[in-house]
């Protein structure tokens, strides 16, 4: 059977492409293999003895790094049961670190030394000092775990400090002078034309002498020897030619960091600068395989964004849903099975705590069908009332505040400013919001809620004090998306993944609008609300015309 004309010079194409992508793979391996091969073997063998040198002296900074690590662990799990007999448990046994001490998270002094402290355990620090060191080592413990700076405390002495949340949202702390982890260095310090140090996770550095110092370029940590061509300046030293750069890696998000200029390094440059021929083959050998995968990668992508769709919302659905009907289950079954051996108050308590998951599973089943109705396309009808902004908010606040006893909602909404809208579709948008910022706040956060009119629009927004927003947060406002990095919630409730999506729809409808943005300096997120602004209310009057109302899914 003869092969179709078509067929052969389809065939034909696709092995020209093949061939050419091939010829150019082969030509680019031999370009960059021999501009690799190029290089000194003795450069070679002197960059792993640099190596070698810093990965000794990390080893023996680095159980010193993890001893302090230890002990603020030790005095963490301590100190949520009883801070003082943590401190002094500490204090009386052998210990790397200098001292121990518990803070809650504003510094407020709960157990160990009044050294930093004044009167009612409030924060004194000496005069010039501060304790901006201290705060962000706190905060460091407390969103991501054992924390590791270098920094001054608030009496100017230059420390390394470790500190650990614990159970009972205090913060324990350990502090030792950098000198005992400087003197480590000894080895590096001395060679010529050079920069060691040790690098914390947050940039600052231990230096020679045990002052804290700030990497002027920040700090890469890994394994291997590397070298920046160009001129690059570190602690005024003049490296023309490049400079060798040496990382290891210690406890705790830690590194040793040596720099040294290469012609101090290396008499015959270790820096070759590569020639454009090589360069240019590899650029064209990259274009070839990226023309050649981009119309595949739009198929693949088109086909498999369904199927993410589907498997994320199957997971979503899966997870929030199964969660409230096994706690009613298992209610249930204690009832069931236990009836006649409860009295009537345990009954009662257990009934009680079936409404919530109810209420729970209700919302979740709710706002999936909502947000299926807008995605599927229907129209949100919704009225154009002059509402009263402050009534609408006041509404929604004092439904959360039985949900959220440990919140504080603070509102600050003038009584004359009104907004064009729905008065229903409003309250559900902002519901969907402010649910967001309570699970996402910690206990006891406070959730602002504060307007002002700008021109023809009033901007509402809501700030809470929680974990902020993921890395990538631009696609919060689709449908099925969490921020993956946001783990810390005041409850259970993770939610479907719709409520800022439902919310957004709903502002829109009112010809509004919806945005994110980290809080700065203060910890947290602002969600900012945009509404049409209406005309200012006459004192008294809650809203100028009738109840609104949502036609359509909602």
């Amino acid at each position: 059977m003869a092969i179709p004309r078509k067929r052969v010079a389809r065939l034909a194409s696709l092995g020209r492409v093949a061939l050419a992508v091939g010829l150019l793979a082969a030509l680019g391996w031999a370009a960059i293999y021999g501009f690799k091969g190029s290089a000194h073997a003795g450069d070679t063998g002197r960059l792993a003895d640099r190596l070698q040198v810093v990965r000794a002296t990390a080893s023996s900074a680095g159980p010193w790094l993890q001893a302090g690590v230890a002990e603020v662990q030790g005095v963490a799990s301590r100190a949520a049961a009883d801070p003082g007999a943590a401190v002094d448990s500490y204090a009386s046994g052998p210990h790397t670190f200098r001292e121990a001490f518990v803070v809650d998270r504003t510094l407020r002094r709960v157990a160990g030394a009044q050294r930093y402290w004044g009167s009612g355990n409030s924060l004194a620090p000496c005069a010039g000092g501060d304790a901006k060191g201290l705060q962000h080592l706190v905060d460091a413990a407390a969103s991501t775990g054992p924390a590791v700076h270098a920094f001054y405390d608030p009496c100017g002495a230059a420390v390394v400090g470790a500190a650990q949340a614990a159970a009972n949202g205090t913060v324990a702390i350990v502090l030792a002078s950098p000198t005992t982890l400087a003197a480590r260095l000894d080895t590096l310090a001395h060679l010529p034309n050079s920069y060691a140090a040790f690098v914390a996770s947050d940039g600052s550095s231990v230096t020679a002498d045990g002052a804290v110092a700030q990497r002027p370029d920040g700090a890469q940590k890994d394994d291997i020897s590397v070298y920046v061509p160009g001129h690059a300046q570190h602690e005024g030293t003049d490296t023309v030619g490049g400079v060798v750069r040496a990382w290891a890696p210690l406890p705790a998000g830690w590194a040793v960091a040596v720099d040294e200029a290469t012609p101090e390094f290396s008499p015959p440059a270790v820096v070759q600068r590569p020639n454009w021929v090589p360069v240019l083959v590899v650029a064209c050998f990259a274009l070839a395989i990226l023309v050649v995968g981009f119309f595949d990668n739009r198929r693949r992508r088109a086909l498999t964004r369904a199927d993410e769709d589907r498997a994320s919302f199957l997971a979503v659905v899966g997870h929030e849903l199964r969660t409230p009907l096994t706690v009613l289950k298992g209610f249930v079954d204690t009832l069931s099975a236990r009836w006649d051996h409860l009295d009537d108050d345990q009954r009662q308590t257990l009934v009680e705590r079936l409404g919530p998951q109810v209420r729970r599973l209700h919302r979740g089943v709710d706002r999936l069908l909502i947000a299926a109705d807008i995605q599927r396309g229907a129209t949100l009808r919704v009225s154009a009332d002059a509402l009263a902004l402050e009534s609408v908010v006041n509404d929604v606040v004092e439904g959360f505040r039985p949900l959220a006893p440990l919140h504080t909602f603070a509102v600050d909404v003038a009584p004359d400013l009104a907004v064009v809208g729905d008065r229903k579709a409003l309250g559900q948008a902002l519901d969907q919001i402010v649910d967001n910022a309570v699970k996402y706040s910690p206990s006891g956060g406070t959730v602002v809620l504060r307007a002002r009119r700008t021109s023809r629009r009033v901007e509402l927004a809501i700030d809470d004090e929680g974990v902020g927003l993921p890395s990538d947060f631009s696609r919060i406002f689709e449908p099925l998306t969490q921020g993956e990095e946001v783990e810390t919630r005041v409850h259970d409730e993770g939610g479907v993944g719709v409520g800022l999506y439902i919310a957004r729809a709903l502002l829109e409808a009112m010809r509004g609008t919806v945005s994110a943005a980290r809080r700065a300096p203060e910890p947290g997120t602002r969600i900012v609300v945009n509404l049409v602004a209406g005309p200012s209310l006459p004192s008294g009057r809650e809203q100028l015309a009738p109840t609104g109302r949502v036609h359509g899914p909602i």
